[in-house]
């Protein structure tokens, strides 16, 4: 009796310690396979209801969040041309003083397609479209704060230069130039007086 009662608690020892052993391992593989198991990837309710072009869908809008953008086919140098030509007459009549002007009638206007126009000013113009119209109206409103004889108040300049407000031109101006419009202003007519 007493060679059973030893043996039984050696065996009851040992079972007790392969258990544990058991549970420890389990806490490292379950909490894993419980996640993989409830993402929408692997649950199998769903992916037999989703038609594969929305899994197609699925996987080019992950993409894009990686890469920020998909990538286009190049543009030839013939399309490029035409596009530089029209923005520069885009520019040479003063089409950017639009306050209206926005990235569909910029597009219509120049006759790049919408979902080429960023590329396409990032590349020529290393701006983004606000980026470009701001830096022609800024340019303009220099220019008109350079001349002798300013036809517009300031503040009036801010408008006619295509900004929907007076703080929206001065915050651009002062990125832009490093001063406030009245400052260059003056600057500008001290040195032709000077």
């Amino acid at each position: 009796m007493a060679y059973f009662d030893v043996n039984f608690n050696i065996h009851r020892g040992f079972s007790i310690g392969l258990y544990v052993i058991f549970l420890s391992a389990i806490q490292f593989v379950v909490p894993p396979a419980a996640k993989l198991i409830q993402t929408e990837a692997f649950n199998a309710s769903k992916i037999s209801v989703i038609p594969q072009q929305i899994l197609e869908l699925d996987i080019v809008r992950q993409l894009e969040k990686q890469k920020g953008k998909l990538s286009l086919p190049p543009m030839s140098a013939e399309k490029q041309l035409e596009y530089r030509k029209a923005i520069d007459y885009f520019i040479q009549t003063l089409a950017y003083l639009d306050s209206d002007l926005n990235k569909e009638s910029f597009c219509q206007q120049v006759g790049i397609p919408v979902h080429q126009v960023g590329s396409f000013l990032k590349d020529e113009y290393d701006k983004g479209l606000n980026g470009f119209i701001n830096q022609l109206r800024l340019r303009y409103a220099a220019k008109q704060l350079r001349s002798q004889e300013l036809v517009y108040t300031i503040s009036d300049l801010a408008f006619v230069c295509g900004f929907n407000s007076r703080a929206s031109f001065y915050r651009n101006f002062q990125s832009e130039f490093g001063c406030s419009p009245h400052q260059y202003r003056l600057d500008s007519l001290s040195m032709v007086c000077g």
